[in-house]
C-alpha cells in the first residue's frame, strides 16, 4: 500500500488541477458548481483517508466510493462525455494494482474499465458516427493499456520479491547445510578416532598386561610381544593421521570379509580371547560403505567385550540373504542390567541408520549386537 506522502501530494495536486479545468470546461452555474465542489471534497477525503487505511477491505470500500464519485462527475456533466473527468478513471487504473493482489487488481480494474465506458457506449448509441466510435475506442484502449501496464508491473514486482525471498532462503539453506556438513564431519572424525584409537589402545593395554605377567616367566615371549606392540602402535599412529587429515577411510577396512578376518586375527593375537567367526549364505562383494559399517561394528563389539564385559569368548555370525546382510555378535561376558548407550554405541547407530539399516543391543548371558543392512552389491 502507498505510504509515500510525496506520491499522495502529487496525486492531489494533479486531481485538483484537473478538477479546475473540468469546471471551467463545464462553465456550470452556481448550483452544479456547488454539487461538483461537494463531490470533489468527498473525493479528496476518500484519497487522503485511504493513505491511513491498513485493511484491504476498507481500502476496497474507499475505491468503490471514489469510482462512484467519478461516475457522478460525468453524470452531472452538461456534455455527453467530459474528457477531463474521464481522466480520473485513468488515475484509478494507475493506483488499483498498488493496493491489491493480482487477482483482485485485475477484477477491479475490469470493473473500472466497464463503468468508465458507459458514457461512451451511450454516446455511440445516440450518435453512431465514426467520431464517436473512434473516441470511445481511443479511451477504451488507453484504459486497457494502463490497466495491463500497471498490473504487469505489479506482477513483475511480486515475482521479483518472490525471487529475492527465494534467493534469501537458498542462502540461508546453504549456510545451514554448511553448518550441518561441518557438524557431520566433526562427528565422523570423532567416530573414527573412537574406533581407531579406542580399539587400538584397548589392544595395547591388553598386551601390556600380558607382557607384565610374562616378563618374569618368559622374557623372550615378552620381548616379542613388545616388538608387536611397537608395530601396532605405529599402525594406530597412521590411523590417527588419516582421521585428522580427513582422508578417505583406510582401504584395508573396506575389503569386506578379508578385512574382518584380518581384524579378528590381529585381535586374538593381542589377547587370550577366542573369537568364532561364521559365515552363512553366499557372500557377495558389497559396497565399501556397507563393509566399513560391518567392520566398525565388529571392531566395537570386540573392544566392548573386553573393556566392559570381561569376556573370553566371542561369537560372530555374518549372514547373507538375497536383499540384506545380518550381523550377530555375542560374547559370554558379564553383561549389564541396563544398556546405557555411550559414544561407541551411538556412533554404531549413526553409521547403520545412514545406510537405511537397523541395529539392536541386548544384554542377556553376555552382550549381543544384531545388525541388519540392505544389500548393496558393488559393481566391478
Amino acid at each position: 500500500m502507498i505510504r509515500d506522502k510525496r506520491i499522495l501530494i502529487i496525486k492531489l495536486l494533479v486531481t485538483f488541477m484537473l478538477f479546475i479545468a473540468a469546471i471551467n470546461y463545464e462553465n456550470a452555474l452556481i448550483n452544479r458548481t456547488l454539487i461538483y465542489a461537494f463531490l470533489f471534497i468527498l473525493y479528496l477525503i476518500s484519497n487522503i483517508g485511504r493513505y491511513f487505511l491498513k485493511k484491504e477491505d476498507t481500502v476496497l470500500i474507499s475505491f468503490i466510493i471514489e469510482l462512484f464519485i467519478i461516475y457522478l462527475f460525468e453524470y452531472y456533466s452538461r456534455y455527453q462525455v467530459n474528457y477531463i473527468f474521464h481522466i480520473f478513471y485513468f488515475l484509478m487504473l494507475l493506483e488499483i494494482p498498488i493496493y491489491f493482489n493480482n487477482k483482485k487488481s485485475i477484477i477491479f480494474s475490469l470493473i473500472t474499465l466497464i463503468i468508465s465506458n458507459i458514457k461512451f457506449i451511450n454516446l455511440i448509441y445516440l450518435k453512431p458516427s465514426f467520431g464517436s466510435i473512434s473516441q470511445g475506442g481511443f479511451f477504451l484502449f488507453t484504459g486497457i493499456f494502463l490497466a495491463l501496464l500497471m498490473n504487469f508491473l505489479k506482477y513483475y514486482k511480486v515475482e521479483e520479491e518472490k525471487k529475492r525471498l527465494l534467493n534469501k532462503e537458498l542462502m540461508e539453506a546453504n549456510i545451514r547445510l554448511n553448518e550441518m556438513t561441518i557438524i557431520e564431519e566433526r562427528n565422523r572424525i570423532a567416530r573414527d578416532l573412537h574406533d581407531t584409537i579406542g580399539h587400538g589402545l584397548t589392544g595395547t593395554i591388553m598386551s601390556l598386561e600380558i607382557v607384565q605377567v610374562l616378563i618374569d616367566e618368559d622374557i623372550e615371549k615378552a620381548k616379542k610381544m613388545v616388538i608387536d606392540l611397537k608395530e601396532s602402535t605405529r599402525e594406530n599412529l597412521v590411523n590417527v593421521r588419516e582421521v585428522v587429515g580427513t582422508l578417505n577411510p583406510n582401504e584395508n577396512i573396506s575389503k569386506g570379509i578379508e578385512s574382518i578376518k584380518e581384524l579378528i586375527k590381529s585381535f586374538t593375537s593381542k589377547s587370550n580371547i577366542k573369537v568364532n567367526f561364521e559365515i552363512e549364505g553366499i557372500p557377495v562383494k558389497t559396497s565399501p560403505n556397507s563393509n566399513i559399517v560391518i567392520y566398525r561394528t565388529i571392531q566395537e563389539g570386540l573392544t566392548n567385550a573386553i573393556r566392559h564385559g570381561k569376556a573370553n569368548l566371542i561369537n560372530i555370525k555374518l549372514m547373507y540373504s538375497h536383499d540384506s546382510i545380518t550381523l550377530h555378535i555375542k560374547d559370554n561376558g558379564t553383561g549389564v542390567e541396563e544398556i546405557l548407550k555411550g559414544f561407541g554405541l551411538r556412533a554404531m547407530e549413526d553409521r547403520v541408520f545412514s545406510l537405511g539399516g537397523n541395529i539392536s543391543f541386548f544384554s542377556k548371558d553376555g552382550f549381543s549386537i544384531l545388525l541388519n543392512l540392505p544389500l548393496e552389491v558393488q559393481n566391478d
